[in-house]
């Protein structure tokens, strides 16, 4: 009986530090694409806000949009420059306190935004979350059985129940 035997072929698992090499070559790869498109961007001045309410108090200032205490501020000129306002303060309560009159505010278009974005969820959620998490994984630790079962293997002590 002449049975064909093959021989063993098993699959070469890849190295764990070959699996760890090609990941941080391909995460290089992504930044180093994303940095290139990302500096595409045109550049965007900063502004202080009180160099801000003399613009407007000129009138050089044709929109303003408020995210939160970001300001995105588009010049008559067509420029554009960024600014920060206070937290806790409202935008026109800021430019009174700086001085510039209701009717130059008013002269000028101003679009409020409500802020956005993965951040911004992260900002509101963490807080909750992460005790949660904390308490969760101290239950899971010290109540589940496999864990349990490997540290006294660890051990090297066995207590039954």
């Amino acid at each position: 009986m002449g049975k064909n035997k093959k021989p063993n072929q098993k699959m070469k698992t890849p190295k764990f530090s070959n699996l760890i090499l090609t990941s941080l070559l391909i995460l290089m790869v992504i930044t180093a694409l994303y940095s290139v498109v990302s500096q595409e961007t045109k550049k965007v001045e900063d502004i202080s806000i009180s160099e801000l309410a003399k613009k407007l108090e000129v009138g050089e200032v044709k929109k303003i949009q408020v995210a939160g205490e970001k300001l995105s501020v588009e010049l008559s000129d067509g420029s554009l420059r960024k600014a920060k306002k206070e937290r806790e303060a409202s935008l026109s309560e800021s430019f009174s306190n700086l001085g510039v009159s209701p009717d130059k505010l008013a002269q000028t278009e101003i679009v409020i935004e409500s802020e956005s974005g993965f951040g911004f969820f992260l900002l509101n959620i963490l807080p909750f979350a992460i005790p949660i998490i904390f308490i969760l994984l101290f239950f899971w630790f010290k109540y589940s059985p496999v864990l349990q079962k490997q540290i006294n293997q660890l051990h090297g002590i066995n207590f039954s129940i």
